[in-house]
């Protein structure tokens, strides 16, 4: 999405098949015998809130998702004029955050 909207519509096209085989095996879940995580519980802070980053403390993972996927976030929810997409989408990002 955002590389198309950079203008590389080519190279945003290029991706599109290693990017959904991505989401194919991901959607599959965890194998047998694969790391098991716990799943975030339910909160109403958001990255855009101080708040989320003061709770967040030291606890950071991977520093470059700690910033990407927030970014990707709110970039997806600009480019979209759908309301109740927008509050479906809220009422399920604690899960990636």
């Amino acid at each position: 999405v955002e590389l198309a909207a950079m203008g590389d519509v080519e190279w945003a096209e290029s991706c599109r098949t290693a990017f959904r085989k991505y989401v194919t095996v991901t959607r599959q879940g965890p194998e047998a015998d694969g790391k098991r995580y716990e799943e975030h519980q339910p909160t109403q802070l958001r990255p855009n809130m101080a708040e989320y980053w003061q709770k967040r403390g030291d606890h950071a993972v991977d520093i470059g998702h700690v910033f990407k996927y927030p970014y990707s976030y709110y970039d997806l929810l600009k480019r979209t004029d759908n309301e109740a997409l927008k509050r479906e989408w809220d009422e399920k990002a604690y899960r990636i955050f």
